[in-house]
């Protein structure tokens, strides 16, 4: 197994921690024609990537979010993660939920 990119699309605060932590392929978005950019940039480099994404900007293109999750193959693995405003009430963390779907196990 090869290795995985890293790649994070968020707000300008939540990229610049991100760069600072040492990935490269981040994305700052706004609107859902700059989220659909990067998500297209991302899928069109073919490689195994973990796509870290903030809550509120993957509400924005929800439909493209869920169809690449339902796809399984492993290659793009999208985690949601809180922007600096905090959670979007009555969200699940999306690690955990991811977890359960790979392990079948919930995760206290």
């Amino acid at each position: 197994m090869g290795s995985m990119n890293v790649f994070v699309i968020g707000d300008h605060d939540t990229t610049i921690g991100f760069r600072l932590a040492g990935v490269n392929g981040t994305y700052e978005a706004a609107d859902r024609s700059e989220v659909e950019e990067a998500m297209k940039d991302i899928a069109v480099k073919g490689e195994s990537s973990l796509v870290i994404i903030t809550e509120r900007l993957a509400e924005m293109v929800r439909g493209m979010v869920n169809e690449i999750q339902r796809m399984k193959t492993g290659e793009v693995i999208i985690v949601e993660i809180p922007d600096r405003t905090g959670r979007i009430e009555g969200r699940t963390d999306s690690i955990r939920g991811m977890i359960k779907r790979m392990v079948g196990v919930e995760i206290e």
